[in-house]
């Protein structure tokens, strides 16, 4: 089984913005994939829809505890289904890469994103790491003023970022399909550049 955790905040409140870039991948991958309709699981806390691939049970996952809880729902996961690092991928914005721009890590910090830190400070208990995506939501925007990082994070975003960010939300579902099919060090090879 593959698994992949999109955050996000839920509520129609935080459509279209840049937090919410996970639950825009996780989306975006289950229409790639046919995958069921979305299902809120309780002990989970978290929407789930399932899809096969490559010979793999395909897990799409969206915590609904708020971005900053994130790591309630994957810990729940993880112990329910005895996952191992490379059976998780967790997908969220990231405000040092540009729109478009995604990259994928086997491990290493969560930055100031306080779901990756989340999800890092539950699974860090079960002494495990986790492969992440990291999908750009950088604009010039934030450079031509000067705004608070969460204000930021938060804002609805205009038709041309979301369209940027799609090419990026694009590439990450592209990446996971390579990594699940030819593994992860060539798909950080090939989507890094």
């Amino acid at each position: 089984m593959k698994v992949v955790f999109g955050l996000g905040n839920p509520g129609t409140e935080y459509n279209n913005t840049r937090h919410n870039a996970g639950f825009m991948l996780a989306d975006s991958l289950a229409k790639q994939l046919n995958a069921g309709d979305w299902k809120y699981v309780d002990k989970f806390k978290a929407q789930i829809s399932e899809a096969q691939f490559a010979g793999h049970k395909i897990l799409i996952v969206k915590p609904q505890t708020f971005m900053n809880l994130s790591g309630i729902s994957a810990e729940r996961i993880v112990n329910f289904f005895k996952l191992e690092q490379e059976d998780l991928t967790v997908a969220y914005d990231d405000v040092d890469l540009d729109e478009g721009v995604i990259r994928l890590r086997m491990f290493g910090s969560a930055g100031t994103h306080n779901g990756a830190k989340s999800i890092k400070e539950h699974l860090g208990g079960l002494g495990m790491e986790f492969p992440r995506i990291r999908i750009g939501v950088n604009s010039s925007i934030r450079e031509e003023i000067d705004i608070d990082l969460s204000n930021f994070v938060l804002k609805k975003m205009n038709k041309s970022e979301l369209h940027e960010l799609q090419k990026g939300i694009d590439k990450g579902v592209e990446c996971l399909l390579f990594a699940w099919e030819e593994g992860f060090d060539a798909a950080m090879q090939a989507y890094n550049g």
